[in-house]
């Protein structure tokens, strides 16, 4: 037998009860499981899990001892073995499990619980366990194996789930039965750190903030990374107080694991904050002439000399820095110390202007440029870690896509580079209802221990136990989806889900009749209808949203109804605190699918798009969704208080409105309303945009500041009619002195209605 490259090995492992005694051990309840008596967190977690599951699969429920003679699991500590390594062996009347440090126990035992019991935890509150007449184990079974990624992170669900976590051997995230991995991040934690260590600086010393174009030195923010300054890399003495105040959190951090009886954290991350400002004074200027205009040459030569002095005194912690943003491409002429880990964080479609397909390979075409970076900076010959994305962030709405196949590819490469440290954003929220994100998580994390393992034998394994008798149908859906998104020819995230030129009427019969032989197989499982329903989230979504242009008949009481039964079910499986927000958020999403209003009587005789309450589609940083009686649909978008409280003029800036298409980079209306025009009576009222032509990345920006704004291209445009276009109209409501003279109301700008309505042909 061919063993995989993670070590793992099975010799001659059989469970078939024709195995005779004299070959084979049997489990009964005359064993016992033994552990030392003073067992430190880990072990007892380990020695807890093998009961459990002896118990759930076979009904035998073996004691837990210090001490005692076999027939015995025999629960250990090897310190021989490396940090999260695993041994498992069968002796003469016993079974050994054993591990090193940081998890090796544990992952022993869930090795044991996988590979000789059957049972697999697949997802949030999902475990399969098979029933046994008898537990008979090969007298020479051995597992061994050790992860080969070093550290193996992503975004989890509202909670985290740690149990999961820890099974699929998932790092970061809290402690978790004594268990930590080493390769995590210190204080100030995985990201954007300029922010943390500038709020540090001395209030006199402005020089050490990063200096933006008008010439003004830029505190950034204390409460998130979106700076909008960052710090001066090129100022010496920003450097030795940076390296000092690293030290001095290095040694806070061990002495608190220390006490904690956790391994002490190895990475530090210092990076950028998340804008794409950099410094430009005269030293960062001339820094950045030197590496050609390239400003990853400026970040690496600061975060060099950091952690050359960093280095001295913890040789072994390193150093995270991003490529990201402005420090994307490797520089010339420079490579990174030793003790610095160059993090690749390549934003997708949906970020930027087509990067890259994050759902895709990067052998993909679309990931030309994308790939060419990684490979630029691997011939560094330095340190890479991976940040990668998982998931589609700025899609207006859900819909059916999955990214599988890449994701498998990727990991693959990543390996095959030599990149032993990966995270993953995938965060399972209200707004990312995808497609098959379990089985996502779980390939994702099999592969992080063991890339070399056959990923088509881990999605059929995960499918036939999470689906049961409906894995035939839910495979053909996955099949259908997957070819689905290789078909599309566009980056996905860059393009609106309402142009997918996959979801027609055949694809929507087509998956329909699959969930319906899914659910006939799964008879009355109420869990696998469950998972079945989940499936089922994006299609509907997706569904309702495409109607209009479908030959399809659709109920759409019961595809409320089926839907706000499936988000339930969704809520109630990845939502481990205030379920009512996530509750909240999904009655919007319904909101906006399925309420409608009488237009106005102004338009009562056209036709068009009608958006508004919970119909309007922010973005980040777009305006404030805030509960409105005067509102037509009682929620009104509103200009940000706090952008008025940091920006007193804000207000006294004319009402100005903008088209703009993403795609073309081109401003297709604005109109701007004098102060001389504004209502006096602070209610609200229509205005006329203009008319024009939309596409999936269209805008409509409603103030000068864009901080009111709202991505309706994305649900006005129709691929069958891609010229169509639109008289667009908005109502706005204006209060407060800087639009009404005198007014005793606090300064807003609110809208509450906007109608994309057909022209005339």
């Amino acid at each position: 037998m061919k063993k995989s490259l993670y070590g793992v090995f099975l010799f001659a492992v059989s469970l078939s009860l024709a195995l005779t005694e004299a070959a084979a051990l049997e489990i009964t309840s005359k064993w016992k499981i033994i552990r030392p008596e003073k067992a430190d967190p880990e072990i007892n977690a380990a020695a807890e899990q093998v009961r459990k599951y002896i118990t759930l699969t076979t009904g035998i429920d073996l004691p837990i001892v210090s001490q005692g003679q076999a027939p015995a699991v025999k629960i250990v500590r090897n310190n021989t073995l490396g940090s999260e390594e695993w041994a498992v062996k069968a002796q003469k009347n016993a079974l050994l499990i054993s591990g090193g440090a940081n998890g090796g126990v544990l992952f022993g035992a869930y090795e044991f619980i996988e590979k000789a019991l059957g049972c697999r935890y697949l997802a949030p509150k999902t475990v399969y366990v098979p029933k046994k007449k008898r537990l008979v184990i090969a007298d020479n079974f051995a597992l061994s194996g050790k992860p080969v990624f070093k550290k193996r992170a992503m975004y989890f669900a509202q909670g985290g789930n740690q149990e999961l976590q820890s099974w699929l051997k998932i790092t970061g995230g809290e402690p978790y039965r004594g268990v930590l991995s080493p390769w995590r991040y210190g204080s100030f934690g995985g990201c954007h750190t300029f922010r943390r260590y500038s709020q540090l600086f001395p209030k006199d010393r402005p020089e050490y903030l990063s200096m933006n174009e008008k010439g003004e030195r830029v505190l950034s923010h204390d409460y998130d990374d979106m700076g909008p300054g960052q710090i001066c890399l090129t100022h010496p003495e920003v450097r030795v107080i940076v390296a000092e105040q690293m030290k001095k959190l290095i040694r806070q951090d061990r002495v608190a694991a220390r006490k904690a009886g956790l391994s002490a954290p190895l990475l530090y991350h210092l990076s950028r904050n998340d804008v794409p400002h950099d410094c430009v004074c005269p030293g960062c200027l001339a820094l950045l002439k030197k590496y050609k205009g390239n400003h990853s040459g400026v970040n690496l030569e600061f975060v060099n000399d950091v952690a050359r002095r960093v280095g001295k005194e913890f040789p072994d912690v390193r150093i995270v820095t991003f490529a990201y943003m402005t420090d994307e491409k490797a520089p010339e002429g420079l490579i990174a110390e030793k003790n610095v880990i160059i993090e690749i964080a390549q934003l997708g479609a949906e970020f930027s202007s087509g990067k890259r397909d994050s759902l895709r390979s990067l052998k993909h075409p679309l990931n030309v440029r994308a790939l060419k970076m990684i490979e630029e900076w691997k011939q560094k010959n330095i340190s890479l870690m991976i940040w990668d994305y998982w998931t589609l962030y700025r899609t207006p709405f859900a819909f059916p896509h999955v990214g599988i196949s890449g994701l498998v590819e990727n990991l693959k490469y990543y390996h095959s580079i030599g990149i032993d440290q990966f995270f993953a954003e995938t965060e399972i929220t209200p707004t990312h209802l995808e497609s098959f994100i379990d089985l996502r998580t779980y390939v994702g994390a099999k592969l992080l221990v063991d890339p070399a393992a056959d990923a088509q034998k881990i999605i059929d394994d995960f499918m036939k136990h999470y689906f049961g008798p409906a894995a035939k149908p839910m495979k053909e859906y996955l099949t259908l989806l997957e070819k689905a998104v290789t078909g599309e020819k566009k980056a996905f995230g860059g393009f609106s889900p309402a142009s997918a030129t996959y979801l027609n009427e055949k694809f929507f019969t087509e998956t329909g009749k699959l969930f319906a032989q899914a659910e006939k197989a799964a008879a009355n499982d109420k869990e696998i209808l469950k998972r079945i329903g989940q499936e089922q989230i994006p299609v509907d979504i997706a569904l309702a949203h495409v109607s209009s242009r479908l030959s399809l008949k659709i109920d759409r009481p019961q595809l409320k109804s089926r839907l706000q039964k499936n988000l339930r079910n969704f809520t109630e499986k990845y939502c481990s605190s205030h379920p009512e927000k996530w509750e909240t958020s999904f009655q919007r999403i319904l909101s906006s699918l399925f309420s409608f209003l009488p237009l106005p009587e102004q338009f009562s005789d056209r036709k068009g798009l009608d958006f508004f309450g919970d119909k309007f589609r922010t973005v980040p940083h777009g305006g404030e969704a805030v509960v409105d009686p005067e509102a037509c649909g009682k929620i009104s978008l509103r200009l940000p208080v706090k952008l008025a409280q940091d920006k007193p003029d804000i207000h006294r800036r004319p009402l100005q409105f903008q088209f703009y298409d993403w795609t073309k980079k081109q401003t297709l209306l604005t109109k701007i309303i004098p102060a001389a025009k504004y209502p006096k009576d602070e209610k609200y009222h229509w205005y006329f945009v203009g008319q024009s032509r939309v596409s999936p990345r269209t805008t409509l920006a409603l103030h000068q500041s864009w901080r009111l704004s709202s991505p309706l291209g994305s649900g006005a445009y129709d691929p069958t009619h891609p010229d169509a276009k639109y008289d667009i109209w908005v109502s706005i409501r204006l209060t407060g002195p800087s639009y009404v003279p005198g007014s005793k109301k606090p300064d807003s700008l609110h809208v509450d209605r906007i109608l994309f309505l057909e022209a005339a042909r």
